[in-house]
């Protein structure tokens, strides 16, 4: 394995950064503010990675969809991104290798390397940010699909009949950034991303609305889990993202998890409840993703 190695995850609000080793340990952690227009981004990604010497290669994941050749469409919430050739532009002006792959998959692939979906043959890595997204474990394999697109669960339509067909969508309705702004709001929060106080606000249970919002908020999640266990089969499914550090998420996902299963009498009884737990990486599973992909494409 590469010794002295740079992993970058590209964030809607930060860039990290940290070198990794072989045993997959991070070190040097850094993080700036996401540029906003696509040559500042580039010039950030070539400045991070030019103030360390002597790397074998760099690894980064992002937000969209991402080829195998490293060339990013759409860049999810960094739109400005869609079409770049990521990879190419960083391996020839640093003269290293260089991959690119989409933040969610890269989550699912350190889980499965040496997180909470380790020795899991088919397993999901659900990610609750600004939209869903995720990876998918197939037979010991991340599933890539046919266009790179698998995991995308924010794509799935919730109400084919809704007008603005976009707002009924997975991505709109189970935004964890949705949700913590959405309470923020009822409790009067300046900071409506301030997810640590409208949690504390929701384990004291003294608001009813916002325990309501809560509820139906983790139902929702928990309706999901079950979807993608009635397609795929998995036998385990991790949730990150920046929500999944809260113990009472997790918990009232799997209360309401359980619910539908009591509810659904004959399908309840068929369907073998599923493990659930929390990525066990948090927010550096994305960093230890992308150069566990690196290692599978490169650095054999």
């Amino acid at each position: 394995m590469a010794q002295n190695f740079l992993t970058i995850d590209i964030g809607g609000t930060y860039i990290k950064h940290a070198l990794v080793n072989e045993k997959f340990e991070l070190s040097q952690r850094r993080k700036i503010k996401t540029p906003r227009d696509k040559e500042s981004l580039i010039n950030a990604i070539i400045g991070i990675t030019s103030e360390q010497e002597n790397l074998d290669g760099v690894s980064i994941c992002c937000p969209g969809k991402v080829t195998t050749d490293g060339v990013i469409y759409y860049g999810g919430m960094l739109t400005f991104m869609h079409e770049t050739p990521l990879a190419q532009i960083v391996s020839e002006k640093l003269a290293i290798p260089c991959t690119v792959i989409n933040d969610g998959k890269a989550a699912a692939l350190a889980e499965h390397a040496m997180g909470n979906l380790k020795g899991i043959s088919n397993g999901i890595a659900m990610i609750l940010g600004s939209g869903v997204g995720g990876g998918l474990i197939i037979n010991n394999q991340l599933f890539m699909g046919h266009n790179s697109q698998a995991g995308e669960f924010s794509f799935m339509i919730k109400d084919e009949f809704a007008k603005p067909l976009l707002k009924n969508t997975v991505g709109a309705e189970l935004s964890a950034v949705n949700f913590v702004q959405s309470c923020a709001t009822i409790l009067g929060l300046e900071d409506l991303d301030d997810g640590q106080k409208v949690f504390e606000e929701i384990a004291k249970g003294e608001n009813t609305v916002l325990l309501e919002i809560f509820r139906k908020y983790c139902r929702k999640v928990a309706a999901l889990i079950l979807n993608l266990q009635a397609v795929y089969d998995n036998e385990k499914l991790v949730i990150g993202g920046g929500v999944s550090a809260q113990d009472i998420l997790i918990d009232e996902i799997l209360t309401q998890y359980h619910n539908i299963l009591d509810e659904m009498e004959i399908i309840g009884e068929m369907i073998k409840p599923l493990k659930i737990e929390r990525c066990a990486f948090s927010n550096d599973a994305n960093l230890l993703g992308a150069y566990a992909y690196y290692y599978t494409k490169c650095d054999k």
